[in-house]
């Protein structure tokens, strides 16, 4: 017997395991009436103890096409396709990536009486769409639970419609934000987004929105500017307004070691950033900025830090911001940097040039390991969480403390 609650005619939820709440529901899900039950017979579900991997199976038809599951390269229809819901920062954009930046559990069956399903878990889920058997949908879910929404309806728009009622609308970005934005990686310095804009004025193409990529920073400290490179950010920021053009700053998670650094100063004094998994201190990984920490968004005294920050870009005339590498991207951690390099030194000082050699040369031994997700950890509710286990809301929750900051500084505008 499982955990059932029915807040929609038409949509149950299941139960399974500890779930973590990852407030995907408009409603906490400790708000739902819940009863015993059991899932439909073409719904099978296996699982061995707490905290091991969850099977989920369904029958596919000869017809059926899926759809859903986000952002994910490849057919629309993921019908023989497999994809990993855990966010990376994946350059390589190709159709046979399993996983990208986000991660969306919802998807939908479109047969005679389709059928949208929600996984809703905050760790590592892959979902097999007839890939290793074609008449079998089968999502595997890792960590300590999750919930498995239902939803039956006549039409894929009522599918939707209750979906939306479960999870909420998109907010409604500013009406300058429908325009079109220049956004690439990078421009170095003022004068060249300058000429970038101008470039547009002369050849008479409409544009709202530049987007200033890593460059604008001092080393790639968060929430500084580069003097050298941008000398006067509030005149830039105010002449393309004249032109009706605003401008988006980057910022990324990672916060530079740098004793020399506020933020990071801030942050360690008051215990804001991520701790290792066996509290010896602050994790530390390697981005932009080379060695950097990062805070734990999953508290909401670290996000009401962080947000209050993006207020030193926006007195300068920053109109919106581009919040990115929160998947977290990890380019490597230092224990992982001098095991590759003793090991290679090893290798080179026996004058072996071997197959071993080879394969650490070739192999991806140190860059974005998944590893890494199981180093640090989080405090959520008082309660110490593994990263691993709520990985897939950790960008969410950069963007929350964004939003929340930039709502306190202005009650009532629709922020970007």
């Amino acid at each position: 017997m499982l955990a059932i609650a029915k807040p929609l005619d038409g949509v149950s939820i299941y139960s399974f395991g500890s779930p973590f709440d990852t407030g995907a529901f408009l409603k906490s899900p400790s708000s739902f009436t819940w009863q015993k039950g059991d899932l439909p017979d073409w719904c099978k579900v296996k699982s061995g103890n707490p905290g091991e991997e969850l099977r989920i199976t369904l029958n596919l038809g000869e017809c059926d096409s899926v759809v859903g599951l986000g952002q994910h390269m490849g057919s629309i229809n993921c019908r023989g396709n497999f994809y990993r819901l855990f966010s990376t920062d994946n350059p390589v954009h190709i159709p046979s990536a399993r996983s990208m930046y986000a991660a969306h559990g919802f998807m939908m069956i479109l047969r005679d009486k389709p059928l949208g399903i929600f996984v809703d878990s905050a760790g590592e889920t892959t979902v097999d769409v007839g890939w290793s058997c074609r008449e079998e949908l089968s999502i595997r879910v890792k960590g300590q639970g999750c919930y498995l929404t239902l939803i039956e309806a006549d039409s894929p728009q009522g599918i939707n419609s209750k979906y939306l009622e479960l999870v909420g609308y998109s907010y409604v970005p500013p009406r300058w934000a429908f325009g079109y934005q220049q956004s690439r990686w990078s421009y170095p310095d003022e004068r060249t987004v300058r000429e970038i804009a101008g470039k547009f004025k002369e050849y008479n193409v409409p544009c709202d929105v530049i987007h200033i990529d890593i460059h604008y920073m001092d080393g790639y400290r968060v929430f500084t500017v580069d003097k050298n490179k941008f000398p006067n950010l509030s005149q830039l920021a105010s002449d393309l307004k004249e032109e009706d053009i605003k401008l988006i700053t980057i910022l990324d998670p990672g916060v530079k070691v740098d004793q020399g650094y506020s933020v990071y100063n801030e942050g360690v004094e008051k215990g804001f950033f991520c701790k290792r998994r066996d509290n010896t201190g602050d994790f530390v990984g390697a981005v932009w900025p080379g060695l950097t920490v990062f805070p734990d968004f999953f508290r909401p005294e670290v996000r009401r830090w962080w947000g209050a920050k993006y207020k030193l870009l926006s007195d300068q005339g920053i109109s919106g911001f581009w919040n990115d590498m929160n998947e977290p991207a990890i380019f490597y951690t230092p224990d992982a940097f001098n095991a590759f390099a003793n090991k290679i030194q090893a290798l080179h000082r026996q004058g072996d040039h071997t197959e071993e050699l080879a394969n650490l040369l070739f192999d991806k031994r140190v860059c974005g390991q998944d590893s890494y997700y199981e180093e640090f950890t989080h405090q959520v509710d008082g309660r110490t969480v593994l990263h691993k286990d709520v990985h897939n809301l950790y960008g969410a929750r950069m963007t929350q403390a964004t939003a929340e900051g930039l709502s306190n500084d202005n009650p009532g505008k629709r922020n970007f």
